[in-house]
Order: structure tokens, then C-alpha cells, then sequence
């Protein structure tokens, strides 16, 4: 062990008397010369080499305080981490790779000069670039071709009458007795209606729901006319992107407030179908858009009844299957809005926004006041 050492001695200065505390004096600097038995060194002074003594390592510390490290004398990054050993020529067979012979880089000659070619370079003129495309030996018959074509103009625009619509199969319409036998039987009575836009020309495709229980109540007479009284569905908003088959579709709620007194700022209210969600309409005051549908009239049936989806044997309460809603599509000519589409990836994320939403839709909204007022010329009512 070398070093240099300062040794300190802890026995009060007696001349001092000074007992109450220790008062260290410290001497040196100190050299090991020699490590005995039990912790004890022999040390030569650094200044006076012939003065000796024998100290124990508590009274021993180092000087400086702070030591100062040696230098490394090599690191593993260049040694592989074998620090007794150098780096061989053949390294990478001290890696285990055998047979390996690394890529020499390609060095060129130091007299090649480029200068040169950079002086002689140039962009080719006009003229140079037509010959290589036509030489002047090919001109007399490219004149030639010119002076036989016939150029004939066409107008790019289309100026004749306005292309028609598709014409598509009309649905075949049951008779009314067979229509009420299906409505009674099936669990959810949906249908796909063409709905007439009141006040205008254009009309809609909509799922309903047909209410049996207020229609007969209402209207006994509802399973001889085919004259109903149906709920409507609206598309979740956070779903128009999707495939048609993961769109999910609730009823049309309203505020009672909203359906006596229409405005253009009313809100439509959905509530995710369940058990218990006619119960939380009712606790908010909310009825879902009602009318009177004549089901066999040839402009307004499309589809139904049918039921929601079942996806993997569960029983969905608010999907329709691909089946019915290319029943829909292939019907385009009686409606003017858009169908949802099929051709998009049929996986979707659905954001579970809560079991009430509430969504300001502009269309909902103004097709409320126009039934409002076209039911008022009707004498036909909204429950």
C-alpha cells in the first residue's frame, strides 16, 4: 500500500490542561513503509526519511482530504472487457466469428482529378433535345402524318336533360291481413319507411317502430287500414362514419315542451335502449317523435317487419342486420337522403358517451317543426 498519510495525535496538550475537550494535533506528511499485524503501519516521514514510527490505522487519515484517482489504465469498450489482455488483429474471431473477412473500403487514387470533366459539362440546348426526340432525318414524315389527321372537337361539358334516376324494383307491399299477422308475431316490429318531408318535395328513408299497444288503444281500427302509429329511430351522431352494420340506432326523444310548441333550437334527446330506459324518458320529461304511418301505402313502405340484429347468439337492441339494410339500398329511387354504407371496414371503437346523450341536430329539429305544421293543416297530432 502506498500513500501519504498525516497522523494526528488525540491526547490533551497537558501543558495546556486543556481536558475539557480533544485538541488534535496533526503532523506529517507520512509514507507506509511497512503493514504489520492488528491494524498498525510503519511510517517514514516524507520531509525527514531517517524519523520512524509506528502508528495505528484510527490515527492514520489521508492528504490531501480528498484523494485524487489514479488514471484508468484501460476501458472495456476497446478491451472486450478483458483488461489483462490487448486487442488481438483477428477480433472478430475473438468475438466467435469465424471466417469472417471485413469489406476493405474502396479508396480511390490521389491524382485523379475531376476538375476537368466539371469544366467540360454543360446543358444540352433546346435544338440538341428536339433531335434526340425527332431527328432530321424523321421530319419529312412526321410532316407528312400532321397534314392527314383530321382533328374532330368534342365539348367536355354535357349539355343534354339531366340524367334519371335508377329505376329500382318497387317492394312488394303484404296485404293488410298478412301485415298484421307479422306485426303481432315479431319482437321488435321495425320497418324502413319513405318518409314525405311535410311542406316539400323530398322525402326520407327512417326506421320506425311500430307501437301496437297505442295504436290499438288509439285507433282499434289500425289492423284493417294499416294506418299505425310508429316511433321513430335516429343514427347514433357518433357513429355516421362507421359500417352500416355497427351503427347503432335509438329512438327520437323529445321534450314535451319541444312537440307542443316547436322551435328551431330544440334538442333531441337518446337514451340507449334497455329495460329501464322508458323509465328514464318519463323522470326526464321526454316522449319519444311519434305519427300516424299508413304502412301499405306504396310510396312509404320499403321494408318490414323485422328485427334487430343477433350478434354471436346475443340479441341486440339497437342494430340492424347487413340483410335488411341492402333491402334498403337496393330501394334507393324512393328516398333522397343517403343510405348508410357497407363498404367500410366492418370492425369499429364505439365511445361509450353515456346513457343519455344529447345532441343538437339540425335536422331533427326542423323535420319537428315541419310535421308540427304540416299536422296542424292534417288535423293529425304527435304523441
Amino acid at each position: 500500500m502506498k500513500g501519504t498519510l498525516s497522523l494526528f495525535d488525540d491526547r490533551p496538550a497537558p501543558t495546556k490542561a486543556e481536558v475539557g475537550k480533544l485538541q488534535y494535533s496533526h503532523t506529517g506528511p507520512w509514507r507506509i513503509t511497512r503493514h504489520l499485524d492488528g491494524g498498525w503501519y510503519e511510517l517514514e516521514h516524507v520531509l525527514q526519511q531517517n524519523t520512524r514510527v509506528k502508528k495505528h490505522a484510527s490515527h492514520l487519515s489521508p492528504f490531501p482530504l480528498p484523494l485524487i484517482p489514479f488514471e484508468p489504465i484501460d476501458g472495456p469498450d476497446n478491451q472486450f472487457g478483458q483488461l489483462n489482455r490487448p486487442i488481438s488483429k483477428d477480433a472478430y474471431s475473438e468475438a466467435g466469428i469465424k471466417g469472417f473477412k471485413p469489406f476493405n473500403p474502396f479508396k480511390s487514387q490521389a491524382d485523379v482529378s475531376f476538375g476537368t470533366v466539371h469544366n467540360e459539362f454543360s446543358w444540352l440546348t433546346l435544338s440538341e433535345l428536339n433531335d434526340e426526340i425527332c431527328p432530321p432525318e424523321w421530319r419529312h414524315l412526321r410532316a407528312d402524318d400532321e397534314d392527314d389527321d383530321d382533328l374532330i372537337t368534342t365539348s367536355a361539358l354535357y349539355h343534354g336533360p339531366p340524367p334519371s334516376m335508377t329505376a329500382s324494383k318497387l317492394p312488394k307491399i303484404p296485404d293488410l291481413s298478412t301485415l298484421a299477422s307479422r306485426i303481432v308475431k315479431s319482437d321488435d316490429r321495425l320497418f324502413f319507411i319513405s318518409h314525405e318531408i311535410p311542406l316539400s318535395q323530398q322525402r326520407e328513408w327512417r326506421l320506425v317502430r311500430v307501437n301496437l299497444e297505442g295504436s290499438m288503444s288509439l285507433r282499434p281500427s289500425c289492423l284493417t287500414d294499416g294506418r299505425y302509429l310508429v316511433d321513430f329511430y335516429i343514427i347514433h351522431p357518433s357513429d355516421l362514419r362507421f359500417n352500416a352494420t355497427n351503427q347503432r340506432l335509438w329512438l327520437q326523444y323529445h321534450k314535451e315542451t319541444d312537440l307542443r310548441s316547436p322551435s328551431i333550437q330544440a334538442e333531441t334527446h337518446l337514451i340507449r335502449p334497455s329495460d329501464t330506459s322508458e323509465q328514464l324518458a318519463k323522470r326526464h320529461s321526454l316522449v319519444p317523435m311519434r305519427q300516424w304511418v299508413s304502412l301499405t301505402h306504396e310510396s312509404t313502405y320499403i321494408h318490414g317487419p323485422f328485427d334487430f340484429a343477433t350478434i354471436h347468439g346475443r340479441k341486440i337492441r339497437d342494430r340492424v342486420t347487413e340483410t335488411d339494410w341492402r333491402v334498403l339500398i337496393s330501394q334507393r329511387g324512393l328516398y333522397t337522403n343517403d343510405p348508410p354504407s357497407l363498404d367500410l371496414p366492418t370492425y369499429s371503437i364505439h365511445v361509450d358517451r353515456g346513457v343519455h346523450v344529447i345532441a343538437a341536430l339540425q335536422a331533427p329539429a326542423q323535420t319537428l317543426l315541419l310535421v308540427s305544421e304540416a299536422n296542424s293543416a292534417h288535423n293529425e297530432s304527435i304523441h
